[in-house]
């Protein structure tokens, strides 16, 4: 079976192969092709930054991933390596996320 979702792939997979150009780049069960990265965090998200703007004396940089903006804060050091238009991973170590069910 061939799928580009996620949760489905979560779902109905016992071993997940990813391709690129016809060559196998990963392979294994969805939890360690998916989710064991080498950042440890309570969530990640990809996406490109859209826009870095200046509030007073910190730094809020725009990230679109999906169909959200996610508004991340930082200084003025942390900001430096960043720019318009770079793909980006947004993750947290919150310890008591909110979820909400959505209608």
């Amino acid at each position: 079976m061939i799928s580009h979702s996620i949760p489905e792939i979560f779902k109905l997979s016992d071993k997940v192969i990813i391709l690129d150009k016809g060559k196998i780049i990963k392979e294994g069960t969805p939890n360690s092709v998916f989710a064991e990265e080498k950042i440890s965090s309570k969530f990640k998200l990809t996406g490109e930054i859209i826009s870095i703007t200046k509030s007073d004396i910190v730094y809020v940089i725009q990230v679109f991933s999906g169909n959200n903006i996610i508004k991340v804060v930082d200084t003025e050091d942390e900001i430096k390596d960043f720019k318009i238009g770079q793909k980006v991973l947004v993750a947290s170590k919150a310890f008591n996320p909110i979820l909400s069910k959505l209608k």
